[in-house]
């Protein structure tokens, strides 16, 4: 029926695609964009490298107090660890609850600064511990 009509008069047919074709444009120029859009840090890295120890040894003096110290945290959805020799990495996911995750990883940057880590028998010389975000 509909194909009846416009068959019969093309007019109507021609000025719904125009229609449909300014809409999509002027929606297209209207519409927000971002060369780079801003997305929040929600998976963060612990990465500790301490040479010439073997990685039973890194696993009991160093992953697990770190794993047991992020899970004083609420906001922490997910804690998983990798540990080798010389080197112990924790990844550490946020819950889906965390709005603003950006508090929540300055809260555990600066805990991580304090007495609540303490590796027994990791000298502070030659155990290195850094930071990433993704």
């Amino acid at each position: 029926m509909i194909t009846h009509y416009l068959n019969r008069n093309p007019h109507v047919m021609w000025l719904a695609v125009l229609a449909i074709l300014i809409a999509g444009v002027s929606s297209f120029l209207v519409m927000p964009r971002l060369e780079d859009p801003i997305l929040k840090q929600r998976v963060g890295v612990i990465s500790v490298r301490f040479p010439g120890v073997d990685s039973l040894d890194i696993e009991s003096t160093v992953t697990r107090p770190i794993e047991e110290w992020l899970n004083e945290f609420s906001q922490i959805g997910k804690v998983r660890s990798n540990t080798r020799a010389n080197v112990a990495n924790v990844v550490i996911e946020l819950a889906d609850s965390v709005m603003n995750p950006d508090s929540v990883w300055t809260a555990i940057e600066r805990s991580s600064g304090t007495e609540s880590v303490r590796f027994e028998g990791v000298c502070g010389d030659c155990c290195d511990r850094r930071w990433w975000r993704f």
